[in-house]
């Protein structure tokens, strides 16, 4: 750190502390405007005393924590809707931060970090209280700071240095998270720095809970209890109240895993809040620092531990992963990106991950983590280890995790899952040892009066509602940029990953499995004839149960009542659902057909690769073959008209050419059997296909 100089301030300690300085600026003394910015000069320099420095970032993170969340956008607008105090606050803030307060809070948490005192960490608070407070321009002067401080690089040091104290490092990490999901700092980051984050965040978040505990146990740390919170906000949970060791002792393990969950949001902003991320970025990053897909998953497959609140951030691991391992999305327009060498660069990223000695087994163990939890049984344990701790209440903040953590986990990893059937000579056990994960996740999402009905079993109704919103997003979890930890973002516009419903990701995988068990020699029929399950089929064993499970499976009536739900309802509704949001949102939009045509393709590609099929279902297999046929042409045609609506031109013709190259494929007969105009989509997307090309042209 770059101390400055003592006689570059004409101002002594005893000329800036803080009595005075608030009596200049309560008196509107114009010394108060003066002096300031050598407040912030003494505060950094090498020689201020530690009473200067206690005192003053104390009583500007204590301000902070006074000042309700929402008063600096409504002070702006209306002075008469909070009271005087927090008029003069707000104005002081902003004072301090015109005077160079982010850039000398940075500095003093550099130097002071190596002294492993309180000063250090409140600095850094004071940072990531303010961030989300302030308006856009005055982000914007944080960002500048963090900039010209190089602040990304100091918060990362102590967020990723084991010599820092446990508070320290999470300090820094919640900073991180903060000002990546408030700024636009991640556009200045480089892929080099993203990538030391994922392995400074991942190799954070896979500790465990007992190096904290002795942390907190040495009588060296007793400033640090504190700051062990429980509850999201300042000044709330009984932040600031004296504690004692026990009490922080029973809470600490809860403060750090969603401390650790808070690490790898920290990520996910640094990777969606990207205007794009290329898949060679990806490969490169991978490719230089595998332990970062062994974090991930070792994350995602390790065992629950006191609690589902202290294994908190498994599903945040499987969004990272899955993005990591994403296939790649054109939202240039063409020229800018090579889309053959993207998809080549994403197939290799697979194939990295597949290559790992024990992935597969890691990623089924966290698929049946995820699939085997139940929402009513965590809550009521959840509520009763809180009551326990004589925190009844804190369920409230307990909650809120359950169910999206469980959906992320468990959706996430069957996308990653999906991918794996496009790696080529893979052998046919790894496909056998799938075939139960993608059954399972075929079954239908509960109807409203499930979910209340088994709520009934829950915490209470007082919880009721906000159990039942949170059993809703256990299906369907949307992932937009920053979506999880921020009000405020600009790129918006962009959806960078988006995982579709178990609903739709589950018979997706468990079709495209079937396909290549048939090319690999594993017909339906010698699935039914298998007197045990083939060697090197990793975790299935060799019992009558898995391979009774294997052949209800591939029986031809459940066969065919897959494909007829697959196509006929889930196929169906998701399209409509598309058609709702295409001319408000399209990108929305956009997403939903891709996801709908993706599981359309996957039955009529299955329906002409297995021609059984049709003859073992007769007619309502072959007419739900061809209406797969139709459903993946009208969705893909939606998909192609939201490129265009967002000007996306490369997209919208590649989606188009596609059209029109099945429907000329296509016989017209068996169009005309269920009722297809084949024709009519043929020329509508013909028109697509121009007006892309026109535009590309331009």
């Amino acid at each position: 750190m770059s101390g400055t100089v003592a006689h570059s301030i004409p101002y002594t300690e005893s000329q800036l502390k803080w009595n005075l300085m608030m009596r200049y600026y309560e008196s509107s003394d114009p010394q108060f405007e003066d002096r300031l910015p050598y407040v912030f000069q003494r505060l950094r320099s090498s020689n201020a005393s530690q009473n200067f420095l206690l005192t003053w970032t104390t009583n500007i993170r204590t301000v902070l924590i006074n000042i309700p969340p929402d008063s600096f956008s409504a002070i702006s607008s209306s002075y008469d809707v909070y009271s005087d105090e927090h008029r003069v606050n707000h104005r002081f803030l902003i004072s301090c931060l015109a005077a160079g307060m982010v850039g000398a809070m940075l500095d003093v948490s550099e130097l002071e970090a190596q002294r492993q005192n309180a000063v250090s960490y409140m600095a850094i608070q004071i940072i990531t209280y303010i961030t989300p407070l302030v308006n856009e321009s005055q982000r914007a002067m944080i960002q500048k700071e963090f900039e010209l401080k190089k602040g990304f690089g100091i918060l990362l040091r102590q967020a990723s240095h084991r010599r820092v104290n446990i508070v320290q490092r999470a300090t820094a990490v919640e900073c991180l998270e903060k000002v990546l999901s408030y700024t636009l700092l991640v556009e200045e980051l480089t892929m080099g720095e993203i990538k030391e984050l994922l392995v400074a965040c991942t190799a954070y978040a896979i500790r465990d809970h007992q190096h904290i505990l002795d942390d907190l146990k040495r009588p060296e740390n007793q400033y640090m209890h504190n700051s062990i919170r429980y509850s999201e906000g300042t000044g709330k949970g009984g932040y600031d109240e004296p504690r004692t060791l026990g009490k922080t002792l029973q809470i600490a393990p809860v403060w750090f895993s969603n401390n650790q969950d808070e690490s790898l949001m920290v990520c996910i902003d640094a990777l969606c809040r990207r205007r794009h991320v290329t898949r060679q970025e990806c490969l490169e990053m991978i490719q230089q620092s595998p332990k970062i897909i062994d974090n991930l998953l070792h994350i995602m497959s390790r065992e629950a531990s006191a609690g589902v609140q202290e294994q908190a951030c498994d599903g945040a691991a499987a969004v990272i992963l899955c993005f990591l391992m994403m296939l790649p999305q054109y939202y240039a327009i063409s020229g800018e990106i090579d889309a053959e060498k993207e998809l080549e660069d994403a197939m290799h990223c697979n194939k990295i991950l597949f290559q790992h000695p024990r992935s597969l087994q890691m990623l089924i163990r966290a698929r049946n983590k995820a699939a085997a939890v139940d929402p009513v049984a965590i809550a009521v344990k959840t509520r009763q280890q809180w009551s326990a701790r004589g925190d009844e209440d804190m369920l409230h903040h307990a909650l809120p995790k359950l169910s999206p953590n469980t959906g992320r986990l468990g959706i996430c990893t069957l996308r990653i899952l999906n991918n794996f059937t496009l790696i080529p000579d893979a052998p046919a056990p790894v496909f056998i040892a799938l075939l139960p994960i993608a059954y399972t996740a075929c079954a239908r999402a509960p109807t409203e009066s499930d979910i209340a009905s088994s709520a009934s079993r829950g915490p209470g109704p007082r919880y009721t509602d906000e159990y039942l919103m949170q059993q809703r997003q256990l299906y369907e979890v949307r992932l937009r940029p920053a979506e999880q930890s921020s009000a405020y973002d600009p790129l918006l516009d962009r959806i960078q990953l988006f995982v579709a419903p178990e609903t739709i990701v589950g018979p997706t995988l468990l079709f495209r499995l079937l396909r290549k068990l048939a090319a690999t020699g594993y017909t339906l029929e010698r699935l039914r004839e298998l007197k045990r399950i083939p060697p090197n089929t990793p975790d299935i064993d060799e019992t009558p149960t898995a391979l009774v499970h294997i052949h209800q499976i591939v029986e031809a009536r459940t066969i065919g009542k897959l494909i007829r739900m697959s196509v006929h309802r889930r196929v169906l509704r998701r399209r409509e659902m598309g058609n709702k949001l295409l001319s408000t949102k399209p990108d929305v939009a956009r997403v939903i057909y891709m996801s709908a045509a993706q599981l359309a393709q996957a039955v009529a590609y299955f329906g002409t690769d297995v021609p059984n099929i049709i003859a073992e279902g007769v007619k309502e297999n072959l007419n739900s073959i061809r209406t797969a046929y139709q459903e993946m042409v009208l969705c893909l045609g939606n998909a192609c008209e939201a490129y265009i609506r967002m000007k996306c031109w490369g997209m919208a013709a590649a989606m188009a050419e596609h059209v029109v190259e099945t429907c000329n494929h296509f016989p017209p007969e068996e169009a005309a059997s269920i009722g297809w105009d084949i024709k009519s989509s043929r020329e509508k997307n013909a028109r697509r296909l121009e007006t892309a090309k026109r535009e590309l042209r331009t």
